[in-house]
Protein backbone atom coordinates (compact mmCIF):
# COMPACT_ATOMS: atom_id res chain seq x y z
CA UNK A 1 0.00 0.00 0.00
CA UNK A 2 1.35 3.42 -0.95
CA UNK A 3 2.23 5.86 1.72
CA UNK A 4 -0.20 9.05 1.87
CA UNK A 5 0.65 12.32 3.03
CA UNK A 6 -2.10 13.27 5.83
CA UNK A 7 -1.10 16.55 5.56
CA UNK A 8 -5.49 18.23 6.34
CA UNK A 9 -6.07 19.89 2.49
CA UNK A 10 -8.30 23.10 3.89
CA UNK A 11 -11.31 23.95 1.82
CA UNK A 12 -10.74 27.16 0.99
CA UNK A 13 -7.16 25.93 -0.81
CA UNK A 14 -9.58 23.48 -2.67
CA UNK A 15 -12.02 26.33 -3.26
CA UNK A 16 -9.64 28.97 -4.61
CA UNK A 17 -8.34 26.40 -7.35
CA UNK A 18 -11.79 25.68 -8.61
CA UNK A 19 -12.81 29.17 -8.87
CA UNK A 20 -9.27 29.55 -10.75
CA UNK A 21 -11.17 26.64 -13.39
CA UNK A 22 -13.85 28.90 -13.56
CA UNK A 23 -16.50 26.72 -11.85
CA UNK A 24 -19.67 28.46 -10.74
CA UNK A 25 -20.27 29.08 -7.04
CA UNK A 26 -22.93 26.91 -6.96
CA UNK A 27 -20.65 24.29 -8.44
CA UNK A 28 -17.70 25.10 -6.12
CA UNK A 29 -20.03 24.66 -3.00
CA UNK A 30 -21.47 21.50 -4.13
CA UNK A 31 -18.20 20.14 -3.92
CA UNK A 32 -17.02 21.16 -0.64
CA UNK A 33 -19.96 20.21 1.25
CA UNK A 34 -19.73 16.59 -0.93
CA UNK A 35 -15.83 16.49 0.67
CA UNK A 36 -16.64 17.00 4.05
CA UNK A 37 -19.71 14.75 3.37
CA UNK A 38 -17.17 11.96 1.88
CA UNK A 39 -14.32 12.58 4.33
CA UNK A 40 -16.56 11.09 7.02
CA UNK A 41 -17.76 8.34 4.60
CA UNK A 42 -14.35 7.20 3.58
CA UNK A 43 -13.37 7.26 7.25
CA UNK A 44 -15.67 4.14 7.94
CA UNK A 45 -14.01 2.78 4.75
CA UNK A 46 -17.21 3.85 1.99
CA UNK A 47 -17.06 4.01 -1.75
CA UNK A 48 -20.10 5.66 -2.77
CA UNK A 49 -21.40 6.80 -6.38
CA UNK A 50 -20.94 10.50 -5.07
CA UNK A 51 -17.39 9.76 -4.12
CA UNK A 52 -16.44 8.81 -7.64
CA UNK A 53 -18.78 11.84 -9.22
CA UNK A 54 -16.43 14.11 -6.78
CA UNK A 55 -13.39 12.26 -7.54
CA UNK A 56 -13.81 13.18 -11.61
CA UNK A 57 -15.06 16.86 -10.25
CA UNK A 58 -11.91 17.49 -8.73
CA UNK A 59 -9.50 15.46 -12.11
CA UNK A 60 -11.12 17.80 -14.05
CA UNK A 61 -10.05 20.93 -11.96
CA UNK A 62 -6.59 20.21 -12.31
CA UNK A 63 -6.09 18.02 -9.25
CA UNK A 64 -3.73 14.30 -9.70
CA UNK A 65 -5.04 11.65 -8.52
CA UNK A 66 -2.10 11.90 -5.83
CA UNK A 67 -3.61 15.47 -4.97
CA UNK A 68 -6.91 13.53 -4.75
CA UNK A 69 -5.93 10.76 -2.69
CA UNK A 70 -4.23 13.52 -0.39
CA UNK A 71 -7.99 15.26 0.11
CA UNK A 72 -9.53 12.24 0.87
CA UNK A 73 -7.27 10.75 3.00
CA UNK A 74 -7.14 13.56 5.18
CA UNK A 75 -10.07 13.31 8.12
CA UNK A 76 -10.50 16.72 8.76
CA UNK A 77 -10.94 18.94 5.64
Amino acid sequence: MRKISQKPVKLSDIESRLKQRAFSSKEIKEITSLISHNCKLKSRGAQTKQTVELRMKLAKAGYSDKEIDTIFAARKV
